[in-house]
């Protein structure tokens, strides 16, 4: 019988279901996988899927009412890995956990209901009219305990088509020495790379936890839709320590105890980190462990036998959204850790160091180096949002918000994650977001707003923003212009960038002339197109052109792209004639298309040349009759073509990625370097937080900035202010003696980040760094930046912290720099905690005589100074006063004392 032919509709499946339930029988649940397509038994214990469907036969195997059996099912689960037709008379489950490009319309119309592992592919499936239950990945690993590191750097996992893995090609670049389990790498790797090409699915905690990194990757549509790879799971819960290719997925899951990687050079410098700061890479290893064995196979059991009961047996009790968040986290896994007991006498990595406390849970803050970022958009395959979202997650904490949710959710949304920075992506239009929001979440939050729009056409609802955001980006001139013409001055060029790692130079023989990559929605566009088929030979890709005549591709999305540039000789960027006279315009097509190491042949737009070289980069052309000519010479001269495009390469990937947009954006909302907000009509910034009370002057910041400048020379030159110039200083012995280098610790006036090094490195405390010098700070973060010592530019007298941020503070010889000493105090009462202390050293008398001195005190008016504070310490060693006070629990600040100010000299701030 052909069961494909069956006309059995769902609601016959379900009657069956009932039927079965009423009769008292078990529901019988057959479990499909894409590795029952093996026929070699051998080769199928090497299927992932083949691992995975038997961790939940066991897991189904402990609960009632279900019976997992081939025998006459009732239903089926089907793992979608790959399309299957299925019985049309079982009612089917698909759970989606991975190869999102193969989950097509008529391949989802056979299942009755979807487990969806990825929320961001749930908001897609969604978006296409099919409704899911979000259902992550699971582990069946435990910690295993006694076992010492052996191996260096390791991959587990099956070479692919071409040959490779993103995993592996970064750890050749890299140079660091590794090894590789999994079949077709024999032959492929130097024999000291391969081990075998099988290891046992059983033996693998064994080996994840004998690592010293383990290294993930994923499939490029996984990671671009967040599912995040199984391996990932097992080796966390197995105690091992992973590095990952990107994937937005993995912050969501287990934020930074994952760190990622792009590139060889980028592993490298993760290794080397993590080697220099093992205490970090314990903690993160340790917060990762926990996270990953909260997600079992048997809560994933417990999700699909409810759904299945639920269907059969309307009168089911229905679960609480408690129950239901307990699907995705199993609700047991703290006994677990418990019952696990990883961190007594067995902890394997610090033996002598033996942690008894619980794991202390890191917030996204803890864990990240950068800033939190609430970055609002569409999220979809077929625009460059994920591309920025992947930037986006390397430079901090993200947080998405997908404005085809309901807005009502966004204000709860942002105030829970308190963001320091919102961004609005270029596919936020028509009002989306009320400019006024922006304005309420910057008076509340302190945070900073930049915008990005992509799109040609002049939009006024983002001249609105602009006269809210700091900062709004256009990939064209004239809107620019247009907005400064209202007195907006805080609107920035932004070229669309490109993405390396997607967009990449493929080795082929082209196959034809031209190739044009676009989707049909443009008359004249198709005109000149036409007249193009008819000389040379040309193709299209991209949507909607098959019913024009012309030879078409059909869609270009990702690698796809550079795979369909390979094949012609030509590659033809066309400016619909309605953008053509915006100055410096192109789309993100140019510089994909350059990126993927092609020839291109452009529309001119006024500027163009402000970006790059005619007959070096690119070739342009402004007029048809230039057009025919340009492709004419350029078919027969094969050197210059391929001379420019590796050029275009080499300019669009130097300056043109998303790294580079991202990184520009990122530091502009640091730096507080956006394009005076006082430019703005007065109305529309009464509402906006001041970024600082202390309005520092263009020339004292210079002259704060040279001052670093001067010592990092001197430094360079092995003078002053080297590392073992400030270890062996007076000042630097006695903060390491003292009771603050504990909890979160703030350093107030923290120069190019020594001292904050130092201390981080003696006693492990998590440091926070503050000064207001840009150029100190840039340097602080880019020498010693981590997850636990990162630098903030900010002023003393208004920091940008929210307040009882911290648990203890230092400030050295800084407190006789300050002029409103009153607001410094006023601060450091609002930034720590009650009960927080703060160790402070001041020069006595200003002994050696610093011009820019604004304070000169002795031993006691210091202690006066502070008194608002309680006062628990002071002393006098080698000219140098310090002194450690305690925040009351209720503290009101007291007056600087009169002989003190009295000699506070009229003057600004200047440099130390």
């Amino acid at each position: 019988m052909d069961l494909t032919k069956l006309d059995v509709n769902r609601d016959l499946r379900v009657q069956r279901l009932r039927q079965v339930r009423e009769s008292g029988q078990p529901i019988r649940l057959c479990i499909l996988s894409p590795s029952d397509a093996e026929q070699n038994s051998y080769t199928q214990l090497q299927w992932s899927d083949y691992w995975i469907k038997q961790e939940l036969i066991k897991a189904l195997g402990n609960l009632p009412g279900i019976l997992v059996t081939n025998y006459q099912p009732h239903a089926v689960l089907h793992l979608f890995g790959f399309p299957v037709q299925l019985d049309p008379r079982l009612y089917t489950l698909g759970w989606i956990y991975g190869h999102p490009d193969l989950a097509k319309d008529e391949t989802l119309r056979q299942y009755d209901h979807l487990f969806c592992y990825s929320g961001l592919f749930q908001k897609e499936l969604e978006r296409r009219g099919f409704w899911s239950d979000l259902m992550m990945a699971a582990t069946g690993k435990l910690p295993q305990a006694g076992v010492e590191v052996r191996y260096p750097v390791t991959f587990v996992g099956n070479a692919r088509n071409n040959g490779s893995r993103p995993a592996v090609t970064a750890a050749l670049e890299s140079g660091e020495p590794f090894l590789v389990w999994g079949n077709g790498w024999k032959g492929k790797l130097e024999r000291k790379h391969f081990v075998a090409d099988y290891i046992d699915y059983h033996q693998l905690d064994e080996l994840y936890a004998a690592s010293e990194f383990v290294l993930n990757d994923h499939h490029p549509d996984m990671a671009r839709w967040g599912f995040v790879s199984f391996r990932i799971f097992d080796a966390l819960a197995s105690g091992g320590f992973v590095v990952s290719d990107h994937n937005p997925g993995i912050y969501g899951i287990f934020g930074q105890t994952v760190p990622q990687f792009s590139s060889g050079g980028e592993l490298k410098d993760l290794l080397k980190h993590f080697r220099a700061h093992p205490e970090q890479k314990e903690e993160l290893r340790r917060e990762g462990m926990k996270i990953a064995l909260s997600h079992c196979w048997q809560a994933r059991a417990d999700q699909i036998r409810w759904h299945l009961l639920n269907v059969a047996d309307p009168s089911t009790k229905k679960l609480t959204n408690e129950e239901k968040r307990s699907f995705t986290a199993n609700p047991n896994a703290r006994q677990r850790l418990a019952d696990i007991n990883y961190g007594l006498k067995k902890q394997r990595r610090s033996p002598d160091k033996i942690q008894t406390d619980p794991v202390r849970t890191l917030s996204p803050a803890d864990l990240c180096p950068g800033r939190r970022l609430l970055y609002i958009d569409k999220f979809s395959p077929d625009n460059s949002n994920h591309f920025w979202l992947k930037s986006f997650s390397k430079t901090g904490a993200v947080e998405i918000f997908d404005i085809r949710e309901n807005l009502r959710d966004l204000n709860e949304r942002t105030l829970d994650f308190q963001p320091q920075h919102i961004h609005l992506g270029g596919s936020v239009k028509n009002g989306f977001v009320k400019p006024e929001w922006l304005r309420q979440m910057q008076a509340r939050l302190g945070c900073t707003v930049s915008v990005f729009y992509g799109d040609a056409r002049f939009s006024d609802y983002h001249t609105q923003l602009a006269r809210v955001a700091d900062q709004v980006y256009f990939s064209n001139k004239t809107h620019i212009r247009i907005n400064a013409e209202q007195g907006l001055t805080n609107c920035s060029y932004l070229p669309c960038p490109t993405d390396p790692d997607s967009f990449h130079p493929i080795k082929q023989e082209p196959e034809f002339d031209l190739l044009f990559i676009g989707n049909h929605n443009n008359e004249s566009r198709l005109n000149l197109l036409k007249k193009l088929d008819a000389r040379f030979d040309l193709r299209v890709a991209g949507h909607d052109w098959e019913s024009t005549g012309l030879k078409a591709l059909g869609p270009a999305y990702g690698e796809n792209f550079s795979r369909l540039c390979a094949q012609a000789r030509i590659l033809l960027g066309i400016v619909g004639d309605e953008w053509k006279d915006l100055e410096a315009y192109f789309s993100n097509r140019l510089v994909n298309v350059m990126a993927s190491g092609a020839f291109l042949l452009q529309t001119y737009t006024p500027g163009l040349e402000s970006v790059f070289t005619n007959h070096e980069h690119l070739v342009w052309y402004q007029d048809e009759d230039e057009l025919f000519s340009q492709i004419n010479q350029y078919l027969a001269d094969i050197a210059a073509r391929l001379r420019i495009a590796e050029n275009g390469y080499r300019e669009v990937t130097a300056k043109y990625t998303y790294d580079h947009s991202v990184a520009l954006i990122m530091e502009s909302a640091r730096s507080g370097n956006l394009d005076c907000l006082a430019a703005k009509p007065v109305e529309t910034v009464t509402n906006v937080q001041p970024a600082s009370s202390l309005q520092i002057q263009e020339t004292e910041q210079e002259a704060l900035d040279d001052h670093w400048k001067k010592a990092l020379a001197e430094a360079e030159r092995g003078g002053r202010f080297t590392l073992e110039w400030f270890r062996g200083h007076p000042i630097t012995r006695e903060l390491l003696k003292s009771p603050v280098l504990q909890g979160h610790v703030l350093e107030i006036g923290c120069g190019l980040g020594q001292r904050a090094f130092l201390a981080h490195q003696a006693k492990g405390c998590r440091i926070t760094g503050m000064d207001a010098s840009w150029f100190a700070v840039a340097h602080a973060q880019k020498t010693y930046g981590s997850t636990q010592l990162a630098f903030e530019v900010g002023d003393a007298t208004n920091m940008p912290f929210p307040s009882r941020s911290f648990d203890n503070a230092y400030m050295l010889a800084v407190f006789e720099h300050i002029v409103e000493s009153d607001r410094l105090l006023r601060e450091i009462e609002r930034v720590l905690k009650p009960g927080g202390r703060i160790f402070v050293s001041v020069t006595e008398n200003n002994y050696h005589a610093s011009p820019d001195h604004v304070h000169i005190v002795t031993h006691e008016e210091l202690r006066r100074a502070f008194a608002s504070l309680r006062v628990v310490d002071s002393y006098v060693a080698d000219h140098i006063i310090f002194l450690t006070a305690t925040v009351p629990p209720d503290a009101v600040h007291t007056e600087v004392r009169p002989e003190i100010r009295q000699r506070i000299p009229e003057m600004a701030f200047e440099e130390r």
